[in-house]
C-alpha cells in the first residue's frame, strides 16, 4: 500500500510540474525553487551525458528486484521495514516510469544558496532516501 501511495504522489507532482513549470523556474523561498529539470543521468545527474537510457532502466529494474527480495525476507511484524521498502519501491517505480515514458527523470525540487544549487530532485527521490534511512535504522539482518 505504501508503494502505491508513494507512486501516486510522485506521478501527481510530476504531472503538475510538466503542465505548469516546463521551461520555467518559480522561487518559493530564497533557498528553494521549483524548476523543471529533465535528468537523463542517475543520482545527482551523474552520467547525464551518457546517451543510453537502457543502462539506467536496467539498473532501476535491478534495484527494484533487490527491494522485492528484501521485502520477501522480512518478518510479518517488521512494520517499519515494510513501510520503508514500500517507500523505496514506490519511488523507484516513479522514476522508472519517467525513464520509460519520457527518456529522463522529471526533477523539480531546487535547493540553493545564491548561485550554488544542490542537484534538483523529486518526490520519488525524497521517499527513496527516507526509505533507505528508515530501513537501515530498523533492519535486523537476515
Amino acid at each position: 500500500m505504501t508503494s502505491i501511495i508513494v507512486f501516486l504522489i510522485d506521478r501527481i507532482t510530476k504531472t503538475i510540474v510538466v503542465k505548469t513549470l516546463f521551461g520555467k523556474s518559480v522561487e518559493i523561498l530564497p533557498f528553494f525553487s521549483l524548476t523543471f529539470v529533465g535528468n537523463r543521468g542517475i543520482v545527482f545527474g551523474i552520467g547525464s551525458s551518457y546517451r543510453s537510457s537502457f543502462t539506467f532502466i536496467l539498473a532501476s529494474l535491478l534495484a527494484i528486484a533487490v527491494v522485492l527480495i528484501l521485502y520477501r525476507r522480512l518478518k510479518a511484524d517488521d512494520k517499519i521495514a515494510h513501510v520503508s521498502l514500500g517507500m523505496i519501491f514506490g519511488g523507484g517505480l516513479g522514476n522508472l516510469f519517467d525513464r520509460l515514458f519520457y527518456g529522463y527523470v522529471i526533477d523539480f525540487i531546487d535547493l540553493h544558496i545564491g548561485n550554488y544549487h544542490w542537484p534538483a530532485f523529486n518526490v520519488a527521490d525524497t521517499f527513496i532516501v527516507i526509505g533507505v534511512l528508515l530501513f537501515l535504522s530498523s533492519w535486523k539482518g537476515g
